[in-house]
This record gives C-alpha cells, sequence and structure tokens, in this order.
C-alpha cells in the first residue's frame, strides 16, 4: 500500500541502476497516442508509481531526468519526487522535486529553495511537451541546474538563498505523487497535489545530460514500413534530394541535429534520393503507426 492505495503492479527498470529500482504502481495504461512504445502512463490523482529502492540521489552527486508530460490542469502538481522516506525530515538536506503549477515548472530543493522559469509559460495546454532537468557538475548551487523544455535550454530564476545542492541519502524517487516518501511531506508542501495528466518515457541519469541525451530522450517511436507513407501535416522538416546520397547517410544527418526526431528515406527514381528530416516531434495524428519513418536512437 502506498499512501492508502494498493499497488499490485510493478514497472521494471530498464536502465543500469537494477531490479532496486523497479517501480511499485497503481498505474491505468493508456494507448491514445503515446510518445513511444504502445502505451503512456495516465495520471488520475489517484495513481501511485515509486521505486522502492533508495536514491539514487547520493548527498552531492550530480542528477538529471527528463519526461514528457501532457495535462489541462492549472493546480500545482507533483511530476517527480525526491524525498525522505523515513519521518526525520525536518534537517538540511534537499530534497530534487519537480512540480508544474498552472503550467510553469518549478524545482525544489527546500520549501524557501525554488528555481523557476524566468518567464511565465504555459505547458498545461493538452499538447505532448518534453522537461529535461540537468546538473552540470555534483555540487551545484539550484540556480546552475539546467532547465531544458522541448528541447530548448530556458532562463531560470533561483532563490536567494541559494546555496550548493546536497541531498538526503535516504530518499526515495516517486512519479505524480509523494510515494513512499515521509508523511510529513503534505504538511511541509500543502499546496503540492498528485498529477493530473498524462506521462511518458522517464529517464533519470547520475551526471549532466549533454545535447546529445536530450535529444535521444526525445524521440519519437517511429516505425518503419514499406507500405505507407509518412503524413508530415504540420510537421517542420527539411529535405534534401542527392543522387549518391544513401540511407546510412540520411541516419547520420539527423544523428547530428539535436533536434531532428527521425528522418524518412525515398527512392524517386532516376538513382535520386530524398532524406526528409523531421525537426519537431509530430503532433497528435500527424504520423500513424504505419509510417515509414525511421527512428534514430
Amino acid at each position: 500500500t502506498m499512501r492508502g492505495v494498493t499497488c499490485d503492479q510493478s514497472l521494471p527498470n530498464l536502465g543500469d541502476f537494477g531490479q532496486p529500482y523497479d517501480a511499485q504502481v497503481a498505474l491505468r495504461l493508456d494507448n491514445n497516442s503515446p510518445v513511444s512504445g504502445e502505451n503512456h502512463g495516465y495520471f488520475d490523482g489517484t495513481t501511485r508509481v515509486s521505486t522502492w529502492g533508495m536514491g539514487p540521489h547520493s548527498m552531492r552527486s550530480g542528477i538529471s531526468f527528463a519526461l514528457w508530460i501532457r495535462t489541462l490542469a492549472s493546480t500545482e502538481m507533483i511530476l517527480v519526487h525526491y524525498g525522505a522516506h523515513y519521518d526525520s525530515i525536518y534537517d538540511k538536506r534537499d530534497i530534487f522535486s519537480l512540480t508544474i503549477d498552472n503550467g510553469r515548472p518549478r524545482l525544489y530543493a527546500q520549501e524557501d529553495k525554488m528555481m523557476t522559469t524566468a518567464k511565465d509559460i504555459s505547458l498545461n495546454d493538452g499538447q505532448w511537451h518534453h522537461i529535461a532537468v540537468s546538473m552540470p557538475h555534483n555540487n551545484c548551487f539550484l540556480a546552475e541546474v539546467e532547465l531544458i523544455i522541448d528541447g530548448t535550454k530556458v532562463e531560470t530564476e533561483g532563490p536567494d538563498n541559494d546555496e550548493a545542492l546536497f541531498f538526503i541519502h535516504h530518499g526515495r524517487v516517486s512519479l505524480g505523487g509523494l510515494g513512499y516518501s515521509s508523511s510529513k511531506y503534505e504538511r511541509r508542501f500543502p499546496n503540492w497535489n498528485p498529477y493530473k495528466g498524462s506521462m511518458d518515457r522517464f529517464l533519470l541519469w547520475v551526471r549532466p545530460l549533454n545535447k546529445w541525451n536530450i535529444a535521444w530522450s526525445m524521440k519519437k517511436n517511429f516505425r518503419r514500413f514499406s507500405d505507407s507513407t509518412c503524413d508530415d501535416t504540420n510537421v517542420s522538416h527539411k529535405q534534401i534530394i542527392n543522387k549518391s546520397l544513401s540511407e546510412e547517410h540520411c541516419k547520420r544527418r539527423c544523428i547530428k541535429r539535436s533536434e531532428c526526431f527521425g528522418y524518412q528515406y525515398l527512392a524517386l527514381g532516376n538513382n535520386a534520393f530524398q532524406c526528409t528530416l523531421y525537426a519537431n516531434r509530430p503532433k497528435e495524428g500527424d504520423v500513424m503507426g504505419n509510417s515509414i519513418c525511421a527512428a534514430v536512437m
């Protein structure tokens, strides 16, 4: 039981952290236009997703993470929370928790130690948005943490009382709520609410992110078929027509562009080929499952 909800499912950790970071969940999967794969997670306020293993945050370690979200809600909601498991949480060590308040991301280290975007932003428009959080080095200040939204680093403003981050070492990671963290966080953060909306492709690193990591984390899971075409309505793209261009060359062009989500390679006849690079993640319905767009992973 996690905060009053029975969790009878688990999601395996597919990364290098291993089985201790499998998530215990009470989660509904939805196949309505996921970012990658066949489903995304739909959070309704009673959803629970949390690891039982502590960490991987460790005092002064550099932590980064990324995820896709889609919501219309306006209250301040928890996206990613790292907080103490024990009740002795009134100490000087930091949490590392991302919320969204009326569409504007906020990153917390303490109740009075918060970073947000310098300009107002509205990510609660019902569209998929990608958020990446990256500590540029170990023991950095909260104001130094980089916030990348939809592939673009945004200007942020930090707290006046900023100091180097020093994480609680007995914490646990949860998505969309407080998970297995201490029961006293509700009192410390009374404005926080469980997340309501969709979430997909959560990734966590114990190191800074470079532009290639961010581009990879944002990839649309294009699948390749030879019996259909890409519907590129409302999709920004660049087309390259070259008689000697190979498909591998087309793929490399995409890999070298941090904004490229996928490519399409077509034979036009007369030994000419067309390479289309997709600069944005297609909106819902623009690219269906039977597309010949190829993923660059």
